[in-house]
């Protein structure tokens, strides 16, 4: 094989898994020259590739659950000493949320949760597994478990969704889907 300048000097490297899952990988020793081919369709997720190098801006968001959000009502908008208009204008830590470079935990400790450069997140059936260690004395020097899954992949839980989707691990490795809290 020859580019057009004339340079023939590429590493051909075949990767095949099955009839539906087979890649061609085509380098001249330069990252950045890499070129792969697949027989698989663009991956309109190839934005959340910004995940492997720390950065978990296409995953943003605040999450909550019915309960907790009962428990604020209960309170009259008060839980945490809050008033409504701050959880109206969204201006409370409480939330749990990711963030561009990690998590805060505001339910329970407030604990901040961020990425450590030397274990970034990496590729686990076409989803992303990320270990967020605990910086802060509301951490309590936990290191959390995320499984961030693109729209359009299979979960952990077997479900293929159209959303993007965030999976805590609890300590016994099983995940449990978070859901990002609705804009209103």
């Amino acid at each position: 094989m020859e580019k057009a300048d004339g340079y023939s000097n590429f590493i051909i490297t075949p990767q095949y898994v099955s009839a539906s899952d087979m890649t061609i990988k085509m380098s001249n020793g330069v990252i950045s020259h890499e070129m792969t081919f697949t027989k698989q369709k663009p991956a309109d997720n190839a934005t959340y590739d910004v995940v492997l190098k720390g950065d978990l801006t296409p995953f943003e968001g605040t999450f909550s659950t019915d309960s907790f959000n009962q428990s604020i009502a209960d309170s009259d908008f008060t839980l945490g000493g809050y008033t409504s208009e701050d959880y109206y204008q969204n201006r409370t830590t409480v939330f749990p949320a990711i963030t561009k470079n990690g998590y805060w935990n505001g339910i329970i400790a407030h604990g901040k949760f961020a990425i450590d450069s030397s274990d970034l997140p990496k590729m686990v059936n076409h989803y992303y597994e990320v270990h967020l260690p605990g910086t802060n004395t509301g951490a309590n020097n936990a290191t959390l478990t995320f499984y961030l899954v693109p729209p359009n992949i299979n979960g952990p839980d077997g479900i293929t969704s159209d959303d993007r989707r965030v999976f805590f691990v609890v300590h016994s490795g099983k995940s449990t889907l978070l859901k990002y809290q609705a804009d209103e």
